[in-house]
């Protein structure tokens, strides 16, 4: 898994900040199974925020700048 895009100013990781107490950016990770937006420290990935995987990165990366607009296109794990 590697990080792959963060936004200018964007949003922040619920499930990192819920079960983890750290503020940290949500970003396009990949993994064996695909894309998925979460967050990372300095250890590696910390969370998975997104229930989605996605095959593409450009659509994990579209995915990611619609976060916290009316038009959201993914949906927010509620458990790690």
């Amino acid at each position: 898994m590697s990080q792959s895009t963060v936004l200018a100013n964007p949003p922040i990781g619920k499930l990192a900040e819920q079960d983890f107490g750290v503020r940290l950016p949500l970003t396009v990770l990949g993994s064996q199974k695909g894309f998925y937006l979460g967050t990372f420290d300095e250890e590696g990935p910390l969370s998975r925020e997104s229930v989605e995987y996605w095959a593409d990165e450009a659509d994990a990366i579209a995915a990611l700048k619609t976060s916290n607009t009316d038009a959201q296109s993914w949906a927010q794990r509620t458990e790690a």
